[in-house]
C-alpha cells in the first residue's frame, strides 16, 4: 500500500511540475510578444516624428519662399499683350538679406512704338535685298569670266598674218614645178625656189581667202578656203619663204583640200608662208602672205 501512496505522489509531482512548466512558457512568450511590439511602436512612433519634422521644415521653407515672390506683367518690345510670368526670387533668410523691389524699376522699360518697328522692319527687309542682289550680280559675273575663260583655253590658238613684205623672186628660175595631172596627188618639194604668181586672166581667177595658221604639238596646221566666186580650180601651193628669203614650194594639194600641216624643226628664226590657186586656164593666184615663229618643213 505504501508503495501505491508513493507512486501517486510521484505522478502528481510530475504533473504539477508539467503545468508549471507550461505557465513559465507561457509567460515568456507573451513577456516576448509585448517587448517585439513595443519596440515596433517605438519605431514607428520614431519615424512619424521624423516624417512630421520634414513635413514642417519643408512648410517653413515654402512659407519663407513665398514671402520672397514677386508677380509683375511681362513687358512685351513690340507692343504685344502677353500674359504675366511669375519671377521667383529665393533668398538664404528674409532678415539677413534685404529683397531688392523690382516694381518701381518697370515704368523705366517704354514700349517701342508701332510705326517705329514698322519703319525699321522694312529697312531691314530692302537691306537684305540689297545684299541679295549684289551677291547675285558677283555669281553671275563669276560664272561669265570662267566661261570666257574656258572658251579661250579650250579654241585653237589663231595665228595672225602679220606684215611681212614679199622677198623678191629669182629673176632665172631654176625650176618650176606645174600641178600634178591627178588631183589625188601632193607634190612636196623644199629645194625648189618658185617664181611669183601669174596674174589673173579671168574674173574668176581670184585668190584664196581665210588664210590662218594653228599650232599644234608638231607645229602649225594652215588652212584656206576658196573664193566662192572662183571657178576652175586645178590645185593649190603652198610656199614657205625661211627668215625673209626667196619663197621656196613646199607643197602642191588638190582642189578639194583646204589644210596642210607643217612640222617645226627650230624655234629660231621666222618663217612666211603663201598660199596660191591653180586655175585651169594656167593663172596662179597667191593670197596673203602670213608667218610663223620658228623653221619649219
Amino acid at each position: 500500500m505504501a508503495g501505491k501512496k508513493s507512486s501517486k505522489k510521484s505522478a502528481s509531482k510530475t504533473v504539477a511540475e508539467k503545468k508549471a512548466r507550461k505557465k513559465a512558457e507561457k509567460k515568456a512568450e507573451k513577456k516576448a510578444k509585448k517587448k517585439v511590439e513595443k519596440k515596433a511602436e517605438k519605431k514607428a512612433k520614431k519615424k512619424a516624428k521624423k516624417k512630421n519634422g520634414a513635413k514642417k521644415a519643408l512648410a517653413t521653407k515654402i512659407s519663407a519662399e513665398a514671402q520672397n515672390q514677386i508677380v509683375f506683367e511681362a513687358i512685351s518690345p513690340l507692343g504685344i499683350e502677353s500674359s504675366p510670368v511669375e519671377t521667383i526670387y529665393t533668398a538664404p533668410s528674409p532678415s539677413s538679406v534685404p529683397l531688392i523691389p523690382l516694381i518701381p524699376l518697370i515704368p523705366l522699360i517704354a514700349p517701342l512704338d508701332l510705326s517705329d518697328r514698322q519703319a525699321s522692319a522694312r529697312s531691314h527687309r530692302s537691306s537684305s535685298r540689297v545684299l541679295l542682289a549684289a551677291i547675285v550680280g558677283v555669281i553671275l559675273i563669276a560664272i561669265f569670266v570662267i566661261a570666257i575663260n574656258h572658251d579661250n583655253s579650250t579654241s585653237p590658238k589663231l595665228v595672225t598674218p602679220p606684215a611681212i613684205p614679199s622677198a623678191t623672186p629669182s629673176p632665172t628660175p631654176s625650176a618650176v614645178v606645174t600641178p600634178s595631172a591627178s588631183p589625188s596627188l601632193v607634190t612636196t618639194s623644199s629645194a625648189l625656189t618658185t617664181p611669183p604668181p601669174t596674174p589673173a586672166t579671168s574674173t574668176t581667177d581670184l585668190p584664196p581667202v581665210g588664210i590662218v595658221g594653228y599650232f599644234n604639238s608638231a607645229g602649225a596646221t594652215i588652212t584656206w578656203r576658196a573664193d566662192t566666186r572662183a571657178s576652175g580650180i586645178t590645185a593649190f601651193k603652198i610656199e614657205k619663204s625661211a627668215n625673209g628669203g626667196a619663197f621656196k614650194l613646199i607643197a602642191t594639194v588638190r582642189a578639194t583640200r583646204h589644210s596642210l600641216d607643217v612640222i617645226e624643226t627650230d624655234t629660231n628664226g621666222w618663217s612666211s608662208f603663201r598660199v596660191s590657186v591653180v586655175y585651169t586656164d594656167g593663172a596662179v593666184v597667191a593670197g596673203k602672205v602670213f608667218g610663223l615663229p620658228g623653221q619649219y618643213s
